[in-house]
């Protein structure tokens, strides 16, 4: 993970920050307690001088939004801003600083225009599906990919939902639950977006399949000091995080701790491609 464009969320710490926020949000966590708990989750980062500016740009732009900008965070991300600290990692490329310094301008007028109204915010989406239940999904080339729940990760701060395992079978007509008893894995197991689930306007449930030898995989996750250098990696390990600093050659065909959409689910299903195993 890392930064891949000059917007605020552009960003995988900003898109983190942002995520948790809302989350505890959802709990009914105050906005108070929810900052606080953020603070102490991001302590480390707050202290890089690279990722400090991030968090507190990131935390101020999604509590505006929700119309819950603290005065602490605001005039965090307004020193960030007028220091120009942020700026230092957009030093060696020009037009990307030009750009980038465009977009602080906006969160700067925007921090400091009045905010919207209490936003409210929706409650997190329940799965319904079962540990072993299966899956058929329609292609965009008009084949179908089956997919099955192995796994729920349910940490008390930072769930990643429900992970899958797609089967190494694509087909030109539907096929029935039996079809699949010996298939592999097409890709090792990731985790779906629970939303997209929920609705299954694509996925269709075809019946069940009892998990056997499933051991749930370890995951890689990063944050690039710089855009397009990495040097901050964590193994997640079954819900627990393992900071490591530069990543081992052992762990460099993990998956990467990401979230994915049905539709990149389905266009890796058919390409076979991703660009994540480019990210080292």
């Amino acid at each position: 993970m890392g930064t891949w464009g000059t917007a605020i969320f552009s960003d995988d710490l900003a898109s983190d920050i942002r995520n948790d926020y809302i989350a505890l949000l959802q709990k009914d966590t105050t906005n108070e307690d929810a900052t606080d708990q953020l603070m102490r989750k991001y302590q480390q980062s707050i202290g890089d001088a690279d990722e400090g500016p991030v968090f507190w740009l990131a935390l101020a732009a999604i509590q505006w939004k929700y119309g819950r900008l603290l005065p602490l965070v605001k005039d965090h991300a307004l020193q960030v801003i007028d220091g120009e600290t942020d700026l230092r990692r957009w030093a060696e490329s020009p037009q990307e600083l030009g750009k980038r310094r465009k977009v602080l301008e906006a969160l700067r007028d925007q921090l400091l225009s009045p905010q919207p109204p209490l936003k409210k915010v929706r409650k997190p989406v329940t799965v319904k599906a079962q540990i072993g239940d299966v899956f058929m999904m329609s292609l965009p080339n008009g084949q179908y990919a089956y997919a099955q729940f192995v796994y729920h990760d349910t940490g008390k701060h930072d769930s990643m939902g429900t992970m899958v395992r797609v089967f190494d079978l694509i087909t030109d007509e539907e096929v029935l639950v039996d079809a699949l008893q010996n298939a592999g894995e097409l890709f090792p197991p990731v985790f779906v977006s629970l939303l997209a689930i929920q609705r299954m306007k694509q996925w269709k449930k075809i019946g069940h399949l009892p998990l056997v030898n499933f051991r749930v995989p370890l995951f890689r996750a990063g944050n690039s000091s710089k855009p397009g250098v990495y040097h901050h990696w964590w193994i997640w390990d079954k819900g627990r995080t393992i900071f490591i600093g530069d990543l081992p050659e052992k762990y460099r065909k993990l998956e990467m701790l990401v979230i994915w959409g049905t539709d990149n689910l389905e266009q890796r299903i058919v390409t076979g491609k991703t660009i994540y195993h480019e990210i080292l």
